[in-house]
């Protein structure tokens, strides 16, 4: 499959990964998915790829975990935050384990979650404990998704000339569904607040 741009990214491979770590620290889901859609597409290591995405979700894991009891005494972020804080406390007292777990899937719930991870007396070693296995298992989530759909595009190099057009169905269609299937479970989380029962 040809490219327009996608080559440069051998040439400029550090920036790239430096794109990629601090994507990680503040989104999360595109940049985790176009990132291993490019290693798997042999633009990016593979190798370096995982390294910078590990790094990135768990240094992004502890900023936010350390901002929560900063960040809500902010005006705008508490408008945001304290209309679904009530829950999701609720649900991180009784299984954070679990919370944090799925909130990874949730699409806005997850920076909240963390945000109110401290808040509600969850010790930095118990946090540790338990965000750290559950971004183990969203980052293999997200990066078989994106493994697969480069695989799948292949069949499809009589219509799809460039990769870059590859990619940019990929992610549109992965932000779709992310979106259709998070937007399920968040009502489902803001509205019972002991579905995880």
């Amino acid at each position: 499959m040809e490219s327009l741009i996608l080559n440069d990214i051998v040439a400029w491979r550090f920036l790239a990964y430096t794109i990629i770590l601090i994507g990680m620290l503040f989104e999360g889901e595109i940049f985790l998915f176009t990132a291993f859609f490019l290693a798997s597409e042999g633009y990016i290591d593979p190798l370096n790829t995982l390294f910078f995405v590990v790094v990135g979700t768990l240094a992004g894991d502890l900023l936010w975990y350390f901002m929560g009891p900063y960040v809500e005494r902010i005006r705008f972020i508490q408008k945001i935050i304290l209309p679904i804080a009530g829950k999701i406390d609720s649900q991180l007292k009784k299984r954070p384990a679990f919370t944090i777990l799925i909130s990874k899937f949730i699409y806005g719930f997850h920076r909240p979650t963390l945000l109110r991870a401290k808040l509600v007396g969850i010790s930095l070693k118990q946090f540790i404990k338990i965000a750290f296995p559950a971004s183990i298992i969203w980052i293999a989530a997200i990066a078989v998704l994106a493994v697969l759909f480069s695989a799948s595009i292949g069949l499809f190099k009589t219509y799809l000339k460039f990769a870059e057009i590859g990619l940019f169905v990929g992610v549109c269609a992965f932000v779709v569904a992310d979106y259709l299937i998070s937007g399920f479970y968040r009502k489902k989380f803001s509205s019972n607040p002991d579905t995880t029962k």
